[in-house]
């Protein structure tokens, strides 16, 4: 790539076109599978770090990360737009933005959750079960959203946010990151070597 900076997240819309983040408000793309990247101005991050992006669709991306910073692109990350996430004081740091049936949700630190229509005129904060930080989530094959963070937390939603039940895990690591796989189990990973899988 065209930078230097730790890159921290990347997401592509199909085979071409794709996103990377990271440190210091970096941004790259690009249009031929990862053959060659090219930097994106990102003078509204202030050199803030961006810590993920996600792949919505139709030349869709959402970039995100630092203090509530929060991008978006219509035109396949050419240009984007910052956007007021929550409120205008809102700064906690965004770990992940999941599109599920229509509907967009973003987590992060301090037991964030907040979910946004297909339109995504602006978030609304969902009343959340744990305060510490939540570093993603995933959305099962019935359709449950499964949230996970730090010390071994793990939270399911069957009501599409409405209530959620803290799953038992034996860790307290943290998970920093998860799949839903094609046969359908859910793995997660995390901290130490850390692997949990759920079939169910």
């Amino acid at each position: 790539t065209p930078v230097n900076r730790t890159l921290t997240g990347v997401a592509f819309n199909d085979d071409k076109l794709g996103i990377a983040v990271g440190h210091g408000g970096t941004l790259v793309r690009t249009e031929d599978g990862g053959n060659s990247w090219v930097a994106v101005p990102m003078d509204e991050a202030y050199g803030e770090s961006l810590l993920g992006v996600s792949a919505l669709g139709d030349g869709k991306f959402a970039a995100y990360g630092a203090f509530g910073m929060y991008f978006d692109t219509l035109d396949g990350g050419k240009s984007w737009t910052k956007r007021t996430i929550i409120s205008e004081d809102f700064e906690a740091h965004i770990s992940d933005v999941v599109l599920v049936n229509g509907v967009l949700w973003l987590v992060g630190e301090a037991g964030t959750i907040a979910r946004c229509d297909e339109l995504c005129a602006a978030y609304v904060p969902v009343t959340s079960p744990y305060t510490g930080s939540f570093f993603g989530m995933v959305a099962a094959k019935d359709g449950a959203l499964v949230l996970f963070g730090m010390r071994g937390s793990v939270y399911r939603s069957a009501d599409s946010g409405v209530t959620w039940q803290k799953v038992a895990v034996d860790t307290t690591a943290s998970f920093n990151g998860g799949r839903v796989l094609s046969d359908g189990r859910i793995m997660l990973v995390g901290n130490a070597g850390l692997v949990a899988t759920s079939n169910d």
